[in-house]
């Protein structure tokens, strides 16, 4: 399929970050974060750095996360998931206890912590309850009424489930999940006569579907996925998911990982190959500039 053909969807993380997280569309994200959370927002700060995927290599695979600062008190991280993995709560469990532990690394005092929330948006269905939007709370066993602690909080939003709800186009998260999801056109039609900053954010998308760069950005990171689901372990062909699956029953982890490490190498040399500039090896493999100006080809 050429690139002339190809529809951008922002349920692939790339084109969900570049809509939510980038400069000058901070209204997106407010908007968004306001009727979810159901809270006011008076600032936003989106974050840019790339930590925490540096952090666990294990992870990188389909993860660009949106992150930011709301009111100045409390971290929002977001991520799209399009494929199950069958592991979203530990690792959604893990990348807002490492916000946490960042932000004491930081500040050192414990009542400075700002509250974490981790917002999950999924292409699958992960819960055997048909509500598409799963907020947690931690509470006593015995008065559940009673919030225990209130520093970190998720949201699991499903897709598919939100696809079969009756839709009210009059309320703002079903506006933006309907622009999410990108599954009906037709409301998509109806949101943007109520709701300007969605209709602003369209507008966004369909100025992207006409960036040839940006869309071979999205193909060529396609690429890399396909070639790390077919990476060698142990000189066995397996899938990843299959690979770390083994590598973990065996205890062998760094094994693991130095074989992923190949596989991220061995893309970005083809991509050097064809004269692809550093900055889009970096974005497509996770690799840093110096890994790469060693590669040798």
């Amino acid at each position: 399929m050429s690139s002339n053909d190809y529809r951008l969807s922002v349920k692939r993380d790339i084109v969900f970050k570049r809509i939510f997280a980038h400069k000058g569309n901070e209204d997106f994200l407010r908007n968004f974060l306001s009727s979810l959370l159901k809270i006011s927002i008076d600032s936003i700060e989106i974050l840019h750095d790339i930590h925490l995927e540096k952090d666990n290599e294990e992870d990188k695979l389909g993860i660009i996360d949106v992150r930011a600062i709301v009111n100045e008190n409390k971290i929002i991280n977001i991520e799209v998931q399009i494929k199950n993995n069958k592991n979203i709560v530990p690792r959604s469990t893990f990348y807002g206890a490492k916000l946490i532990s960042n932000e004491l690394v930081k500040n050192e005092v414990y009542q400075e912590l700002k509250p974490v929330i981790v917002i999950c948006i999924l292409n699958y269905e992960n819960f055997p309850y048909e509500e598409y939007i799963n907020e947690t709370e931690i509470v006593l066993k015995e008065h559940k009424e009673y919030i225990v602690n209130d520093y970190m909080k998720f949201y699991y939003i499903e897709l598919p489930k939100f696809r079969r709800q009756k839709v009210n186009y009059e309320d703002e998260t079903t506006q933006w999940l309907t622009f999410i999801d990108s599954e009906n056109p037709e409301g998509m039609k109806e949101i943007m006569k109520k709701n300007k900053i969605v209709k602003k954010a369209q507008e966004e998308l369909e100025y992207l579907q006409g960036d040839e760069a940006f869309k071979r950005k999205i193909e060529l990171r396609e690429k890399y996925e396909r070639d790390m689901d077919s990476a060698k372990y142990c000189g066995k062909q397996e899938g990843i998911e299959e690979g770390i699956k083994k590598g973990i029953e065996k205890g062998i982890e760094k094994g693991i990982e130095k074989g992923k490490k190949e596989a991220m190498c061995d893309t970005a040399k083809k991509l050097m190959l064809k004269n692809i500039d550093i900055e889009t090896i970096m974005e497509i493999t996770g690799l840093a500039k110096d890994e790469i100006e060693n590669i040798k080809i």
